[in-house]
């Protein structure tokens, strides 16, 4: 469970996953304290979140389907060849192929400005149809996250993402995740200005799967089946395995505070193929 590539493999700038050091949430981006309570809900830990964009860690944490917005609205307008060639740097010894992080916080930030007063920023859900965020595979549940879980797991409070993906209906086994959707995004632009440099697919960069990989450790679950629910009464980590491990670029925030209490269980969401033929039919006689 939690082997998919994750942010970290495909370099998403603005994680600021948690490093591996046994405590629930590592590898995500809710940071909890080492001495964190394995059986308290992981979504209480916060998330590196900035309140102005010049300090070490810039715009902070946004989620990936944020960077996938402004990335699929730009290709939308068709900018020129050169301007898309300036998204990249393919001198680049570890990220030719990426756009570069403060190309895509310029965007990011000319579509979100920050509160002028609180310096908050408000990043929407990508699941209302129409919206500017919307993305057509997400295929959320009836709560709002991607995740479908049991009622009683919902009661329970914990972490929704541990609950399966939608697997059942005419959507089952579409959902796609947004971070890889902007890695495929940028790989197919790159490699339409610089095929020498750049592959057809991200994991032609050589780069995945990582040593140590970055899959987080999982929840109890009911089997090993796609659809399987996480276990009740709540159980963290699966079989026992917190997966301390050295996974490069991680932060552990300084903090060993639990909250006063559990938080609701809303939160940001994280998160194709189908729509790229949509803006590339647009843009690609220039790209080429």
């Amino acid at each position: 469970m939690g082997g998919y590539p994750t942010p970290v493999d495909t370099r998403f700038p603005f994680e600021f996953a948690a490093d591996f050091q046994g405590q629930p949430g590592a590898g995500s981006p809710h940071h909890c304290a080492v001495d964190y309570d394995p059986n308290s809900p992981i979504q209480a830990c916060p998330k590196l979140i900035t309140d102005n964009d010049d300090g070490e860690y810039g715009i902070g944490h946004a989620p990936p389907h944020i960077g996938l917005a402004v990335v699929r609205n730009a290709l939308s307008e068709c900018v020129d060849e050169e301007e898309f060639s300036d998204w990249f740097d393919f001198e680049s010894e570890t990220a030719p192929c990426d756009i570069k992080p403060d190309v895509l916080a310029s965007m990011i930030r000319a579509k979100y400005p920050r509160d002028p007063e609180t310096g908050a920023v408000d990043y929407p859900p990508p699941v209302v149809p129409g919206s500017f965020e919307f993305f057509e595979l997400e295929f959320p549940s009836p709560e709002g996250p991607p995740h479908w879980c049991t009622p009683a797991y919902w009661e329970s409070g914990q972490w929704v993402d541990f609950c399966p993906y939608v697997f059942e209906g005419e959507n089952a086994g579409k959902y796609r995740h947004p971070h890889l959707a902007l890695s495929a995004t940028m790989q197919y632009v790159a490699n339409s200005i610089n095929p020498s440099v750049c592959g057809v697919e991200w994991d032609d960069r050589g780069q995945y799967p990582l040593i140590d990989d970055s899959s987080i450790a999982w929840a109890d679950m009911e089997s090993d089946e796609g659809d399987a629910q996480p276990t009740l009464p709540y159980s963290w980590p699966e079989n026992g395995d917190t997966q301390i491990k050295n996974v490069a670029g991680l932060i552990l925030l300084e903090s060993t505070d639990a909250p006063a209490e559990s938080p609701p269980t809303d939160e940001e969401p994280t998160y194709s193929s189908e729509f790229l033929c949509f803006f590339f039919s647009r843009c690609l006689i220039i790209v080429n």
